[in-house]
């Protein structure tokens, strides 16, 4: 994988960054291979957790709504231990905490060094996987539009080509 990034010439770039959600499989493929980057989660996956959280502390997406936004803030400008601070009062005086709220808890204090989205964005580094994501569903629902059938067999080295195109990291006399 270093060597396909290596091959690819990310190395040349004056600023790096490793985006991914939580997942611990991720930040290891990160710890061996690109260290040197800078870590981000992607900030949709941090506000999923806190978007929940809002709503199980007040048991209605309308009730925990208000407090979403403060919540939502406080990340965007990287004061995520105000909210795990928040997060935690509400836990304490509770019998039995929502899944979402411990969850949310264990999501931020997990990956608080890679939720720092206003010193990121200062840097000029991007902090979601969206735009990529947003990519490759519209190559996905290009490639299969209506009338288009394709075997298994075929598909993968089709959306191969199409992904190499667009990268701009292969030529065609590769296949």
């Amino acid at each position: 994988m270093a060597g396909e990034a290596f091959a690819r010439g990310f190395n040349k770039a004056k600023s790096k960054a490793f985006i991914a959600d939580g997942l611990k499989v991720n930040w290891s493929l990160w710890s061996t291979h690109f260290s040197h980057y800078t870590s981000i989660t992607d900030l949709m996956h941090a506000l999923s957790y806190v978007d929940g959280a809002a709503i199980a502390s007040h048991g209605r997406i309308e009730d925990g709504w208000s407090l979403y936004l403060d919540w939502l803030s406080w990340v965007w400008s990287g004061d995520v231990d105000r909210v795990i601070a928040a997060l935690q009062r509400i836990a304490v005086g509770q019998e039995e905490v929502p899944e979402a709220i411990r969850r949310a808890i264990t999501c931020l204090s997990n990956n608080a060094e890679r939720l720092k989205y206003a010193e990121d964005r200062k840097s000029g580094l991007p902090i979601t996987t969206s735009p990529v994501e947003s990519t490759q569903k519209q190559i996905n629902k290009r490639i299969k539009r209506t009338e288009k059938f394709w075997r298994d067999e075929s598909l993968e080295p089709l959306l191969q080509l199409k992904a190499d195109d667009l990268s701009e990291t292969h030529g065609r006399g590769a296949f």
